[in-house]
């Protein structure tokens, strides 16, 4: 199932505040925000899951992670903004190989973390914590989460932040549908 140019917000659940993923998932130009459980605050998932081009933003969890990866799971996150949530960023119960994250920006509000292995592809930016190994860790100096075009809300990047360019892109559109 593929879910595309969505905006999702202001869910709560035990799991998976806004998505409990059971199979297998791309969110592809999706916008989830304020969203909140106990696990898996924005995402919880046990089957595959793949978040590309995507925002994930202001989503709480109380224990375990805003994106939960379950034992036996798979998730791969590229080219997405995962920003300014509460609790544990990413969680992987799966072991090691089964959680990826390439040419994203990891933003926590303060001291942010991530709990099991997270594999590190290239071009990511964290700010606040070091949850991917080699990562550039600055602030990616985000806007606000509005209406920047396109079909969901994106917070954008200006031209002096330290995201521009890091990432080689093996997309061809950004969330908003513009060319990269």
């Amino acid at each position: 199932v593929t879910i595309a140019g969505l905006n999702i917000r202001h869910v709560a659940a035990a799991r998976g505040g806004a998505i409990d993923n059971t199979g297998a998932l791309i969110l592809d130009g999706v916008t989830i925000n304020d969203s909140q459980a106990i696990s898996g605050g924005a995402v919880y998932n046990s089957g595959s899951l793949q978040i590309l081009n995507s925002t994930i933003v202001a989503n709480g969890a109380s224990s375990g992670g805003v994106i939960h990866n379950a034992p036996g799971a798979t998730t791969s996150i590229r080219h997405a903004t995962v920003a300014d949530n509460s609790g544990i960023l990413l969680q992987n119960d799966a072991g090691s190989g089964a959680a990826q994250v390439a040419a994203t920006i990891l933003s926590a509000p303060a001291a942010g973390q991530c709990v099991g292995a997270i594999a590190a592809g290239s071009g990511n930016v964290v700010h606040n914590n070091s949850c991917l190994a080699g990562a550039l860790s600055d602030d990616p100096l985000l806007g606000l989460l509005r209406d920047n075009g396109g079909p969901t809300f994106t917070r954008a990047i200006p031209a002096n932040s330290p995201a521009v360019d890091r990432a080689a892109c093996t997309v061809s559109e950004d969330q908003r549908g513009r060319v990269r």
